[in-house]
């Protein structure tokens, strides 16, 4: 009586590795779209941060620029276009002005907007 030999043929072999191969491209490819992810929450950090210290740029009614203000930033290899905007506020124009920030990078936009006022 002779014994069957145990093993793998090639075709079970081939199958896991077809199957694996699969498995391990869905995990690469999550990865990959957590990186994405992370790197535009970094620059929409750095966004939010530019526009805070525009606005703090101009903490004082004197200090502020009668049209408005443009500048470009480079942070980390991007290159941040700010935009600062002075409008009259809602009520009491000689008393009070609005500030629009407008931040454009290659990937997206952000603004913020505070009050002024006489002090």
């Amino acid at each position: 009586m002779r014994l069957a030999k145990k093993g793998f043929s090639l075709i079970e072999v081939s199958l896991s590795l077809a199957i694996l191969a699969m498995v391990l491209s869905g995990i690469l490819g999550i990865f990959g779209q957590g990186y994405l992810d992370l790197k535009k929450t970094k620059e929409r950090a750095v966004a939010y941060s530019l526009a805070r210290e525009a606005l703090e740029r101009y903490y004082n009614w004197a200090s502020l620029p009668l049209t408005g203000a443009t500048y470009s930033v480079n942070i980390n290899g991007v290159n941040y276009n700010v935009n600062v905007a002075v409008v009259d506020g809602p009520v009491h124009p000689s008393e009070l002005k609005q500030l629009n920030v407008l931040l454009t990078w290659p990937t997206g936009n952000f603004s913020l907007s505070t009050l002024k006022g006489i002090y």
